[in-house]
């Protein structure tokens, strides 16, 4: 793999992404199950902060730690966030929540 990019994985399937863009360069691997959109088809770029913010987990990174956007124009933001550190030093690396957190087409008050 080469530097600049990095393998997207999940439950339906891989991706092949270039890490400081966020495209998708190829499938690498997809699935049938009727579920999913043919493997992650759909997928058309991963937003380039999210990868950034979870680059020290090196050449693979699970589909639930980046947003992206899809053929339509829709953004999926990521569903968790790894927590580096706690209040003591403590390295919980546990996923959490970020439905809260705004996606980026949307507008916040001023």
């Amino acid at each position: 793999m080469a530097a600049d990019t990095l393998r997207i994985e999940g439950s339906h399937g891989a991706l092949l992404v270039h890490r400081p863009t966020g495209h998708v360069v190829r499938k690498l691997e997809g699935c049938s199950c009727g579920e999913c959109h043919d493997g992650y088809d759909d997928v058309m770029m991963f937003d380039p902060v999210d990868l950034a913010r979870e680059a020290d987990l090196g050449d693979v990174l699970d589909i639930v730690y980046a947003g992206y956007w899809d053929r339509n124009g829709a953004y999926e933001p990521a569903v968790s966030n790894r927590m580096d550190h706690g209040p003591h030093g403590i390295d919980f690396d546990a996923a959490m929540a970020m439905s809260f957190l705004p996606a980026p087409t949307m507008r916040l008050a001023a």
